[in-house]
């Protein structure tokens, strides 16, 4: 995954997100990644809602 890593830190969670989604099919992702992808992409990719994805409406309602 090293030719991901200019990616991975350019464009954020988009190449790991890609590359995890059609890996691990989403499902055995670290909880810190799943934070990242909820907080970026929400459902648009297939994952569950999590606990994660309540405070990003939250600052939706704030702003």
């Amino acid at each position: 995954m090293s030719h991901r890593a200019p990616e991975k830190g350019r464009g954020g969670f988009r190449a790991t997100r890609t590359h995890y989604a059609l890996t691990e099919g989403g499902v055995a992702l670290p909880s810190a990644t799943l934070e990242a992808l909820s907080a970026s992409v929400g459902t648009t990719v297939g994952f569950t809602p999590l606990p994660e994805a309540k405070p990003k409406q939250r600052r939706t309602k704030k702003a």
